[in-house]
């Protein structure tokens, strides 16, 4: 859509995504929702961490990565949800773990899933998801989640749109902070 969009002349903006040649971007920070997910779960005592990616390069993995360094013992372990067996790869190692990270429509589908094998969270394993969309309320329990400021996303998104029709001037893009949407699938880490 966007490379059908990019060859005419007109004013656009991409929410959640990073700028591109032609559209600014307005999305949450991913270095500070990295950091601030890393530091919540090093908090609670979380050293083995795995993370579930969507098989794209999702600038929030890479934050963690780049920020693992300041959290003294801690190892991420990655693992690509479009694989087959990725949820065997954490059903069948729970314990070698204490915490599991996931956008999250995953993070929800990981808590349905530990439900169905009567494995309990926060208790067996945490999990923390990146989004703070409102699916989080709904599961059992309830998704702790980095939330992502979407209503921010839209104000900040409009304002760009305005200033570039009122300017003429493609303006540069945003990145918004997140917060903790604290629930209940993260408790503190037993040792591992």
């Amino acid at each position: 859509l966007i490379g059908g969009i990019c060859g005419r002349n007109f004013p656009g903006v991409l929410v959640t995504m990073a700028d591109r040649a032609v559209f600014p971007g307005v999305l949450a920070d991913p270095e500070q929702l990295g950091f601030t997910a890393l530091d919540y779960l090093y908090k609670l005592n979380h050293r083995k961490i795995v993370i579930i990616n969507r098989g794209r390069a999702e600038a929030w993995c890479h934050a963690i990565h780049k920020h693992i360094d300041h959290f003294s013992g801690v190892s991420i372990r990655e693992i690509n949800r479009n694989s087959p067996g990725w949820e065997r790869e954490i059903f069948d190692h729970v314990g070698d773990f204490s915490a599991v990270l996931a956008c999250d429509p995953v993070a929800a589908e990981l808590i349905h899933e530990a439900a169905l094998r009567k494995v309990r969270i926060p208790e067996d394993f945490s999990v923390l998801g990146v989004d703070g969309l409102d699916i989080g309320a709904y599961t059992i329990p309830a998704l702790t989640s980095v939330a992502q400021p979407r209503e921010g996303q839209g104000v900040a998104a409009a304002r760009l749109l305005l200033q570039w029709l009122k300017s003429g001037k493609r303006p540069a893009g945003v990145k918004l902070q997140s917060d903790l949407c604290i629930r209940k699938s993260v408790g503190a880490a037993k040792k591992i």
